[in-house]
C-alpha cells in the first residue's frame, strides 16, 4: 500500500506546487557537473561566472552566520518580498540557531561584493543535508545587483560545486524559480499537501494547476547534459554522428 493510500482514509491529497532535483544516484565528482553540460549551459555557465567576477563577486562557505544574522535575514526578506510563492516567513533568531540545532549537517554559502575596499554580503543560501542529499532551503540576494551580476545563477553554481567537493549525489533545488533549476540540470517531482474533511476550505492554498504544468514542461524541456554516445558493436560501420548544436 502506497504512502497516498494509507492517507486516504484520513486526508484529501492536493497537488503542489513540484520540487526539483539536481544530479542522481551516484556522486558526482568535482567539476563534472561543467564537464558534462552540453556546449550551450557549458557557456552559459561561463559567461555567467565572468560577469560575476566583472561585478567582483566572492564565496564563502562558513558553518555559522554569527555576526551576520542581520544582513542574511535583511536578503532572505528581499527575496520572500519577490516571491510568487511565499510557504512561511522565518525570522532572523532562525538562522541565528541552525548550527547550535543542526552541527555540522547545517552550513551557509555566502556571496560578498568588495566595493571601494569594503566586502559587503549579497547572497546567502542556507544549506542542510543528509546522507546523499544537498538542500539548499533558504536563499537571500540583494535585488539591486542581482540581475546585471547574474548573483542568482552564481549562487546555485556554487551550491551545485560545494556539493561536488562534499561528494553529494544529488542537491535538492526545491520549489519555485523553475526556469533556473531547468538550466542546473533539474527534474522535477510532484508534492502534495494533505486537508482534513474537518479543515476550512479557506485555509487550503490555493495552486493554479496550469502553471504548475508550465513550470515541469520548462524543466522537463531542458536538455543541460549531453548524451552519451551509444556504443558501437564489434565489427559494425561507425555510425553518422548527427550535427547537433548541444552535442559539441
Amino acid at each position: 500500500m502506497s504512502c497516498g493510500e494509507r492517507l486516504a482514509d484520513r486526508f484529501f491529497l492536493v497537488e503542489s506546487l513540484p520540487t526539483t532535483l539536481s544530479g542522481g544516484p551516484a556522486p558526482r565528482a568535482r567539476g563534472l557537473f561543467r564537464r558534462d553540460s552540453c556546449s550551450r549551459y557549458r557557456n552559459k555557465l561561463k559567461k555567467r561566472k565572468a560577469v560575476g567576477a566583472e561585478h567582483n563577486l566572492t564565496w564563502e562557505v562558513a558553518a555559522s552566520c554569527r555576526g551576520l544574522e542581520e544582513e542574511i535575514h535583511r536578503l532572505y526578506l528581499q527575496v520572500i518580498d519577490h516571491s510568487d510563492f511565499v510557504f512561511e516567513r522565518l525570522n532572523q533568531a532562525f538562522f541565528t540557531q541552525m548550527d547550535g540545532c543542526l552541527g555540522s549537517d547545517a552550513f551557509f554559502i555566502l556571496g560578498f561584493r568588495q566595493e571601494n575596499g569594503v566586502k559587503r554580503l549579497v547572497a546567502c543560501e542556507l544549506v542542510i543535508c543528509d546522507k546523499t542529499t544537498m538542500h539548499p532551503l533558504y536563499s537571500g540576494f540583494d535585488y539591486w545587483l542581482k540581475r546585471d551580476s547574474d548573483l542568482y545563477f552564481n549562487a546555485f553554481y556554487k551550491v551545485i560545486e560545494e556539493a561536488e567537493r562534499r561528494g553529494f549525489a544529488r542537491v535538492h533545488l526545491g520549489q519555485t524559480a523553475y526556469e533556473v533549476k531547468a538550466e542546473l540540470g533539474a527534474t522535477c517531482t510532484k508534492l502534495y499537501f494533505g486537508r482534513s474533511p474537518q479543515e476550512p476550505d479557506h485555509q487550503i492554498p490555493a495552486v493554479d494547476r496550469a502553471r504548475i504544468l508550465a513550470a515541469v514542461a520548462r524543466v522537463s524541456s531542458a536538455r543541460v547534459f549531453a548524451e552519451p554516445p551509444t556504443p558501437r558493436k564489434t565489427g559494425s560501420k561507425p555510425a553518422a554522428v548527427p550535427v547537433h548544436s548541444e552535442a559539441k
